[in-house]
């Protein structure tokens, strides 16, 4: 690495491998030999990195960048670029900004009208769909599924519903529970693709439907690696309807506690939530008719 005398520096958002370092593409070994500093997710994974590509470099040259730092740190890293450094943005694997830091870096960078190079290269977002066969001529990327609880339910029900196919990521410790949950929502029927340590010495890929691959991995006493998953989108027209429609459409005929199990069953709402919100409609819909 060296430094460039140069009025203003340029910012190489640099895609790196997510598995198998020979993925790693010519140009961006040639940017990461040549860049003055390289911001970097964890210090660890990229020593590793530079290490394997034979790259010499020093502490001093990393900067850490990751999702709790990443709003104090943009403001040293496009400095050094202004000041002249060429500085290069990684993640631990694949490319940054996709479910990775990065993204307020480059968006205060064009504010300050600063040269900003993107380095394409691995993506498992791009590996899972170039095997996918479930159709994505039209898709969406949902990152990461929410963790637990009631917005995982509705989360999950978003993705359900689209009436396109969906992208998203999640962990060996949770793939479980997601699967679950889908089959508990009641798309167990759901055409489902999961790659498993793409590009790693374990690759795993598994076709099926959710109920399928569900079974599958729930007959394994270990789970290891990330997982990148196709859900095939929604080919009906849905036939569930909103918690509130459905409570105002039941209170008339049914008491409250019978309105939230129903609404409970139909719905991502849990039954204690549904009976308070079953409540709150009741009093507004009585304080309604007072008024009339």
């Amino acid at each position: 690495m060296h430094r460039k005398e140069n009025a203003s520096g340029r910012l190489y958002v640099v895609a790196v491998h997510i598995g198998n370092v020979e993925d790693l593409s010519v140009r961006a070994v040639r940017i990461l030999q040549t860049v003055d500093r390289i911001a970097c997710e964890s210090v660890a994974h990229t020593k590793i990195l530079l290490d394997k590509l034979g790259i010499p470099f020093n502490r001093s040259m990393l900067i850490v960048l990751n999702d709790i730092n990443e709003s104090k740190q943009s403001k040293q890293i496009l400095d050094l670029v202004s000041q002249g450094s060429d500085v290069a943005i990684v993640t631990d694997s694949g490319t940054p900004l996709i479910s990775d830091p990065g993204f307020t870096v480059i968006r205060r960078a064009f504010k300050r009208g600063q040269t900003i190079v993107p380095i394409p290269g691995p993506s498992s977002l791009t590996t899972i769909a170039s095997v996918c066969p479930i159709p994505l001529n039209t898709f969406q990327f949902i990152g990461f599924v929410r963790p637990s609880g009631l917005e995982k339910r509705k989360h999950l029900m978003s993705i359900a519903e689209s009436t396109v196919s969906s992208i998203f990521f999640e962990t060996a410790k949770r793939i479980q529970s997601t699967l679950s949950t889908l089959i508990e929502l009641g798309f167990g029927e759901r055409e489902l693709f999961l790659g498993r340590e793409l590009t790693k010495i374990h690759e795993e890929l598994l076709h099926g439907s959710v109920d399928e691959l569900y079974s599958q991995l729930n007959s394994r006493t270990t789970q290891l690696g990330e997982f990148v998953g196709v859900l095939a989108k929604n080919e009906t027209v849905s036939a569930r309807l909103d918690s509130d429609g459905l409570i105002r459409e039941l209170l008339p005929h049914v008491k409250a506690s019978k309105v939230a199990a129903i609404v409970s069953r139909l719905t991502p709402m849990k039954r204690e939530d549904a009976y308070s919100r079953t409540v709150e409609l009741q009093e507004l819909l009585d304080r309604t008719k007072k008024v009339d």
